[in-house]
């Protein structure tokens, strides 16, 4: 019988609980396991310890597993005279167990939980079964299902299979410096590197960088030669006296190649140079010149005709010596002025190079979000690369459905949205609010009596697609999701709610100078079904950058 607290219940409902005779097939049984925290197990099926559990007779196979304690197994016999089972679990050690692995500093991980140790691995288990995962950069990850026994050893090793592949790279010149993926491994023959696509650059002072495309298997060996092709630009050396010795020095002081008279040089490597003339009777000449990449460098020399005609008078023995002197001093002083200025040449070389190499990585890193503010730059006409801005707009709203156009006196909306676009994409999301003045309502969701002059209606919607860029000019196309919310009294919900996938194209004027642009566009939606209250929009904005 149960008590019913409240004295207004209804019905009364009286139960009989019939006990049924328990099956003479089965037999309580209770199991007793010191120490506590261990896990019983009859055929393969748990078993709760400490309680009252019936069970068919006959044999059974028991298992008590317990972390920190040796298991048992053995095979028992249930019946009406066998119902308690008693064991006292032996405690185990922890046994020094060694994991290697080939190649060895792989991280260790035991039944899914990280060590923070790296192969080779010692540490101390229970004996037991355990789930060895190693991870190394550059090669598979290796699984291995150890047991670790009281008798051992307990000393496993785990191959591991590479995961890269192989670059022989060759360079000529072998000073060339060598970027893969804007990552400098200058120097090195036989490289390591992940499978899949990677650039590689190799780049030289003085010779046309090489950059290609490389794909990698898993496995591979990629064998490649690369052989820079030099800059050079054509020299033509003119003088008066045929019979004079030209001599063309190298940035190091190298002489490049010696001649009489006049010559042309073709694919002559790009740098600085330095010549001399000489002629018996006349000073030497001397001077410089710089080849560049395609380019052809004219040099007219010319002899001091009046020193020609000047005859020193022979000095004396002891002054024809310090004069020697004082004129090796003097060349000793031009020649190491003349390596300073070479070197200060070569120094702003390399620092024009290392500024290429800067531009070329700054042009391989992402692009900036078009969201953090960057100073504006003038590009003249050319097509904005990012813009975003507001957009406030008036729209004319074009009713699809019958029961709207025909009674429809005005309408009108504002929407403010924000435009988004980069080089060939383009963004736009939007809230607005539009207005429905009409003659009378003939819907049958609208009743005469609740009527109102007008209709409320929130808009919203997102859209994206292409963009095209035409100098100031930008012409999209749109597509996306377009809701609109009607407010009504009369309405039987008090509110309509529809959604359509709408398309819209729009033209920027936008030049880079302006802080104001225009946009038009049009919206319909795809779905005209009659029983909905859908429209198309004509709008004109202004978007303010």
């Amino acid at each position: 019988r149960f008590r019913v607290q409240s004295p207004q219940a209804r019905n009364t409902y009286h139960y009989r609980i019939r006990p049924v005779e328990a099956s003479t097939e089965f037999v309580p049984v209770n199991f007793i396991v010191e120490p506590s925290g261990a896990e019983l197990f009859i055929d393969d099926q748990q078993v709760p310890i400490g309680q009252t559990v019936r069970m068919e007779p006959g044999p059974q196979t028991l298992r008590i597993e317990n972390p920190g304690y040796r298991t048992i197994v053995e095979e028992i016999i249930i019946s009406v005279d066998n119902t308690l089972f008693q064991y006292t679990m032996d405690e185990l050690y922890e046994i020094p167990v060694t994991i290697r692995s080939n190649p060895s500093g792989a991280t260790v991980y035991i039944n899914t939980l990280r060590r923070d140790r790296e192969t080779n691995f010692q540490d101390f288990f229970y004996p037991g079964e355990y789930l060895v995962r190693l991870t190394k950069s550059g090669y598979r990850d290796a699984e291995m299902q150890i047991n670790v026994t009281e008798e051992g050893p307990n000393d496993f090793m785990i191959e591991m299979q590479r995961f890269v592949g192989t670059l022989s790279l060759s360079v000529e010149p072998t000073q060339a410096r060598v970027l893969i993926n804007n990552r400098d491994y200058s120097g090195q023959q036989d490289i390591d590197l992940a499978p899949g696509i990677h650039r590689l650059m190799v780049l030289r002072e003085g010779y046309h960088d090489h950059d290609e495309r490389i794909v990698i298997e898993e496995g591979e060996q990629l064998v490649k030669s690369v052989q820079l092709n030099p800059k050079t630009g054509v020299l033509i050396f003119t003088i008066e006296q045929a019979d004079a010795l030209i001599r063309l020095y190298n940035q190091d002081n190298q002489l490049v190649q010696q001649w009489n008279g006049i010559n042309r040089l073709p694919d002559l490597p790009v740098g600085l140079y330095r010549y001399t003339a000489s002629l018996d009777g006349y000073p030497e000449l001397a001077g410089q010149l710089s080849i560049r990449d395609g380019a052809t460098e004219r040099v007219n020399a010319s002899f001091d005709q009046v020193a020609h005609a000047i005859v020193q008078p022979e000095a004396p023995r002891d002054d024809q010596a310090t004069l020697e002197a004082a004129r090796a001093a003097e060349e000793e002083r031009r020649r190491q002025e003349e390596i300073a200025r070479l070197e200060a040449q070569q120094r702003e070389m390399r620092e024009q190079a290392d500024r290429r190499i800067q531009e070329q990585q700054e042009a391989q890193r992402p692009a900036p979000d078009p969201r953090s503010p960057v100073p504006p730059a003038s590009r003249g006409f050319s097509a904005p690369r990012s813009f975003s801005g507001l957009t406030i707009s008036y729209t004319d709203f074009w009713l699809n459905t019958e029961a709207f156009e025909n009674n429809v006196q005005e309408r009108w909306g504002i929407t403010l949205g924000r435009l988004r676009t980069s080089r060939f994409l383009a963004m736009r999301t939007h809230i607005g609010y539009g207005r429905l003045d009409l003659y009378e309502l003939t819907m049958s969701q609208i009743t005469q009596s609740q009527a109102e002059d007008h209709i409320n209606m929130l808009l919203y919607g997102l859209k994206a697609g292409l963009k095209l860029g035409l100098g100031p000019f930008n012409l999209y196309g749109l597509s996306g999701v377009e809701g609109t919310v009607m407010f009504h009294e009369a309405f039987v919900d008090e509110m309509y709610h529809m959604a359509d996938a709408v398309a819209e194209i729009g033209l920027l004027f936008m030049p880079d100078k302006w802080s104001v642009g225009f946009r038009g566009s049009i919206s319909a939606p795809f779905d005209t079904q009659e029983d909905f209250y859908q429209f198309a929009r004509i709008e004109v904005g202004i978007i303010i950058k």
